[in-house]
């Protein structure tokens, strides 16, 4: 995955939700919009991640958040006012509520 074309996106066109959305339709998947995500539907529940496996975390004091695993133990996230960052799953560990594979 080329990460290079998300990294400059602000914040203001593209929340994590839609910079994860904007990934997986790069690569031919439609994940719908945020309200209509039903992990026991299309998703898997993983406990490994590999390359274009979504990570659920509950971000401290904001709620729900998304991003998509690059491999080697990192993900590509945006924070609310950032551009996209790539960022350790392992730092994000004890905020991770689930890894999830889309079902093809």
């Amino acid at each position: 995955m080329n990460t290079d074309k998300y990294l400059n996106i602000s914040f203001s066109e593209c929340d994590c939700f839609a910079l994860a959305s904007r990934i997986y339709r790069d690569h031919g998947i439609d994940i719908g919009h945020y309200s209509d995500l039903d992990f026991s539907d299309r998703w898997e529940p993983v406990s490994d991640p590999k390359k274009m496996d979504l990570i659920y975390v509950d971000f401290p004091g904001q709620g729900d958040h998304v991003g998509v695993c690059i491999g080697h133990g990192k993900f590509l996230h945006a924070l609310e006012g950032k551009t996209p960052v790539i960022a350790s799953i392992g730092f994000w560990k004890r905020h991770v509520k689930g890894i999830y594979r889309w079902r093809k």
